[in-house]
């Protein structure tokens, strides 16, 4: 799979909140340009985890048979207070107004993970819904990273470069419409408003319409550094059989 086409957004959040394709601006409330703390570029989101959130445009990612979110994220501090205050939100979108068809990524630390820090995720599409915990502690003040990819049979995420699947979901489907909840940094549930805030940073956010490979999981990491948008040395890269020009593609064979 190549890392440049079917983007359907991506936001590198070096210092505002455009999308790079030109179609799906985010909307601010109440995070901060942070220019010490940042992964890629010159700059990331900051979230106070009290009351700050990234709105993306609710319909983008409606009626999709597969997808991918690609995100980079440091937690200042345990999520912690019980409850939903036990999770730190990363994405969450709604695909009707119950809480049961929303899907999520997010970092929660309770009883259910022993009391530290695991990766969790929803996926609900019109076949169902799935949920499940990953089992690497997340630690606080790093960066990591996260490759989520709906395949229409599976929803997987890959951790920090590791091609195993931190969670590995079975589900069928497509993503369904949105009544108008796509966030970063907080979940809404329809009815009591938004809760279970990100504290700390979220960066360089990009969503594909189709399913990346572990191929990806790997260029993305990039030994820890990151890839930005627009994924390569420039643009794309040489691809030569026997110092042949081929094509411009991602890959580079000798």
């Amino acid at each position: 799979m190549v890392l440049t086409t079917n983007i359907l957004a991506a936001w590198k959040f070096d210092g505002d909140l455009t999308d790079e394709t030109g179609t799906y601006d985010a909307t601010n409330s109440g995070t901060t340009t942070d220019t010490s703390i940042k992964i890629l570029g010159s700059a990331s989101r900051r979230y106070d985890g009290t009351n700050d959130k990234v709105g993306l445009p609710s319909t983008m990612l409606d009626s999709l048979g597969t997808f991918s979110i690609s995100a980079w994220f440091y937690l200042d501090d345990d999520p912690s207070g019980g409850g939903n205050a036990d999770r730190a939100t990363i994405w969450h979108r709604k695909k009707a107004t119950s809480t049961a068809d929303d899907s999520f990524i997010w970092v929660e630390n309770s009883a259910s993970t022993g009391n530290v820090n695991w990766l969790r995720a929803r996926l609900s599409t019109t076949g169902g819904a799935a949920i499940g915990f990953g089992s690497t502690t997340i630690t606080t003040t790093a960066w990591h990273h996260v490759l989520a990819v709906y395949d229409g049979s599976n929803f997987k995420l890959y951790l920090d470069g590791n091609t195993t699947p931190e969670i590995s979901l079975s589900n069928t489907g497509n993503t369904g419409t949105s009544p108008g909840f796509n966030t970063l940094g907080a979940r809404e549930d329809g009815s009591s408003g938004f809760y279970s805030w990100w504290d700390g940073s979220i960066d360089d956010v990009t969503m594909w319409t189709d399913a990346k490979t572990t191929g990806d999981v790997t260029s993305l990491w990039n030994s820890g550094a990151g890839l930005a948008y627009p994924f390569g040395s420039g643009a794309v890269e040489i691809n030569k059989i026997n110092n042949v020009l081929i094509s411009d593609t991602d890959k580079v064979y000798s």
